[in-house]
């Protein structure tokens, strides 16, 4: 991640505009297998959210002299509605919302045989039920590309989506690649990751922060301890859980995951919200609704995620169900907060902010206290005005606080999530970049952390863990990526014998799948069952949890 992937597909358009010109310019035989489609010399580049539209535009204009290379956006209620109007242009940016409305509708994109078709963040076509998946590989072109800093995102098979994408001989199709690549790693065998590596050395092109000179990163694990009043309230839902799962048990009936998703959603709210009455009302509005917690991809609150889940009842990664209405109106922690007054351009008073903060921010704010948002506000304070920090959080009511406390303490903010619209995004993050006063972006870990380039921050907060580690690094390198000239500092909040500890075990776990994938290793479990969410929630013996609670199922993506 930010290591040059755009523009190194940018340098290879650009290279290749001959070879395109003649591709368009002299009919043959379809080189995919759907005929009478009309050929275009253009490259289709396929992104995951319409702010990353930008910053490919933008690194056409820093890097590509003035028409060498004609773009257009195909995006919009304005997008072309004939293929016709894209024969002319060297490259087109959409994505994969659009595209996979477009597939259910016009068939714009369909009508045409490409001559190249890249996947930005291919990771997100991982799950072969879902729109963008059919809608990516249904597209007609011979050269096709994947680009992604995290390839796997929970489990080997991620690689088999972007396989069958691919279409690469002589593993062209998912049966293929399951048969000869991920089924001799399950039967073990002196051999069993040869096909693997064989596969990845032929068609993966790699590049890791060694072949660049980086400057150093510094990781800080702040760990805390819940005080007296929130440690009160954590183990009164833990036992809440603990009874709703024994008095199950003994009745004989089979415990469905909800009960011990929505703990641990509550649990993880409470050690970021403390004794803030947000935890209250959120926890009451889970049991109201009924909702239980989701993955990353369906908590996500930007306008593209909508559009890809809007006819969804069931999330196609964590299996969580949508609400029918409307599966993303706003996450299941949202506060009426004005999203256009959410940018605060006040003069930063550092001086006396630790005095304030020291005090005890419960005093000013008198509502609550949360130990790790009281810590996060500190490190920010303590990292002086020279320091430019981003604040990634999984809740957009974790902002929402932390916003509240950045005012008290007299910290200019800016904060970007799912309720601000792309121009007023886009606006924010300028003033970010620019106003040296701004020493603060608030973000949700779902809106920005892929993609962006953020290099003005020297500092990144992950508020807390999240379930895929890809999602953390992801957000990481929003700061720590070519263009970085400063040391960055990397800090990680969790709150000690919470359920919080157990998920960064989890991540462990499939950091150490991917390390195993890409990089010599020794063989390790590769599927997550239902012992992963008994350990991550601790609730007890096995006899309090016995197998039952979820089936003898794999645990869902997280």
């Amino acid at each position: 991640m930010g290591l040059g992937k755009t523009l190194t597909i940018l340098a290879g358009i650009l290279h290749s505009v001959p070879e395109a010109v003649d591709f368009a310019s002299f009919y043959g035989a379809p080189e995919c297998k759907y005929p009478a489609k009309i050929r275009t010399k253009a490259t289709l580049v396929v992104v995951s959210s319409a702010q990353l539209l930008e910053s490919w535009e933008s690194e056409v204009q820093a890097h590509i002299s003035p028409g060498a290379l004609s773009s257009v956006r195909f995006h919009g209620q304005d997008r072309p509605r004939d293929p016709e109007a894209l024969r002319s242009v060297d490259l087109v940016l959409t994505t994969y919302a659009t595209l996979a409305a477009d597939h259910t509708g016009r068939h714009v994109l369909h009508q045409i045989e490409w001559f190249r078709v890249v996947l930005d963040e291919a990771h997100w076509i991982r799950n072969p039920s879902s729109k963008q998946f059919w809608a990516a590989v249904s597209l007609c072109s011979r050269r096709r590309w994947c680009l992604t800093g995290t390839p796997i995102q929970n489990k080997l098979e991620d690689l088999t989506s972007l396989a069958q994408f691919l279409q690469l001989p002589p593993l062209s199709t998912k049966a293929t690649f399951q048969r000869h690549v991920l089924a001799p790693l399950s039967q073990g065998g002196p051999n069993f990751a040869k096909p693997l590596r064989a596969y990845l050395e032929a068609y993966c092109l790699r590049r890791s922060e060694k072949c660049l000179s980086l400057p150093p990163s510094r990781q800080e694990d702040v760990t805390l301890q819940l005080s007296y009043e929130e440690q009160k309230l954590y183990e009164s839902l833990l036992g809440e859980t603990r009874r709703q799962i024994n008095s199950l048990i003994s009745k004989g009936d089979t415990i469905k995951c909800s009960i011990p998703f929505r703990a641990m959603l509550k649990m993880r709210m409470l050690c970021n919200f403390g004794t803030f009455p947000s935890i209250k009302s959120n926890t009451n509005f889970l049991e109201q609704s009924g909702l239980e917690i989701g993955c990353e991809r369906c908590s996500a609150t930007d306008e593209d995620t909508r559009v890809l889940l809007s006819n969804y009842s069931f999330c196609p990664d964590c299996g969580r169900q949508l609400r029918p209405s409307s599966p993303l109106s706003e996450s299941v922690d949202s506060q009426t907060t004005d999203a256009d007054s959410i940018c605060i351009n006040t003069m930063p008073v550092l001086d006396g902010s630790a005095q304030i903060l020291g005090a005890g921010i419960n005093h000013t704010l008198s509502t609550g206290f949360s130990t790790k948002l009281s810590a996060v506000v500190q490190n920010i304070t303590f990292g002086g005005p020279e320091s430019k920090n981003i604040v990634f959080s999984y809740w957009t009511s974790t902002l929402d606080l932390l916003s509240k406390l950045l005012e008290q303490a007299r910290i200019p903010y800016c904060q970007i999530d799912g309720r601000v619209g792309y121009v007023e995004r886009s606006t924010r993050l300028k003033t970010f970049k620019e106003d040296p006063q701004v020493l603060v972006l608030l973000m949700s870990i779902g809106t920005g952390a892929v993609g962006l380039n953020l290099t003005v921050a020297n500092r990144v907060h992950i508020v807390e863990p999240q379930w895929n580690p890809s999602v953390e690094e992801q957000a990481i390198a929003r700061a720590l990526r070519m263009g970085q000239t400063r040391e960055v500092t990397i800090v990680r909040y969790m709150m000690e014998k919470t359920v919080e500890q157990n998920i960064i075990n989890l991540q462990q776990k499939k950091k150490r799948l991917a390390k195993f994938t890409f990089d010599a290793g020794t063989k390790e479990n590769l599927s997550g069952t239902i012992e992963d969410l008994k350990s991550v929630l601790d609730i007890g013996s096995q006899q309090s949890m016995r197998s039952g609670i979820c089936g003898d199922d794999p645990i869902w993506d997280y």
